[in-house]
């Protein structure tokens, strides 16, 4: 779009517009924008609005998930290395398993990332 947009409106001020027109996340931030860009030149605004601005501006986007399974990227397995003795293990927190095997045996270093996960129960 700013491909087009620059053919009219060409310059590093109407650059900085359009883009932070379409990045703007909240409303109020892309209102403000806009103003800015009408109170430059009408033109380029309504130029703008010729495509709908759900298309466009990011703070128009539909935030609901798309799909039913949602993926936030977060690591179950962790590397974590023993300071002392440069011992590395792997802790996986959801299968509850450790590389040292102290999990079921005692509180081990997997404690205090269970802590940090938010899990309050024991892992013994």
């Amino acid at each position: 779009m700013y491909k087009n947009f620059k053919k009219t409106f060409s310059g590093e001020l109407w650059e900085n517009l359009a883009w932070g027109a379409t990045r703007a996340y909240k409303l109020p931030e892309l209102r403000k924008i806009l103003g800015l860009i009408l109170k430059t030149d009408k033109a380029a605004l309504d130029w703008l609005d010729i495509e709908d601005r759900h298309t466009w501006a990011r703070a128009h986007f539909d935030s609901t998930s798309k799909c039913d399974e949602l993926t936030n990227n977060f690591n179950t397995a962790f590397l974590v290395m023993n300071t002392q003795t440069g011992t590395k293990y792997v802790v996986d927190i959801v299968k509850k398993t450790c590389t040292c095997i102290e999990w079921q045996m005692s509180e081990c270093h997997v404690y205090m990332l269970l802590q940090l996960s938010g899990k309050e129960e024991s892992h013994g």
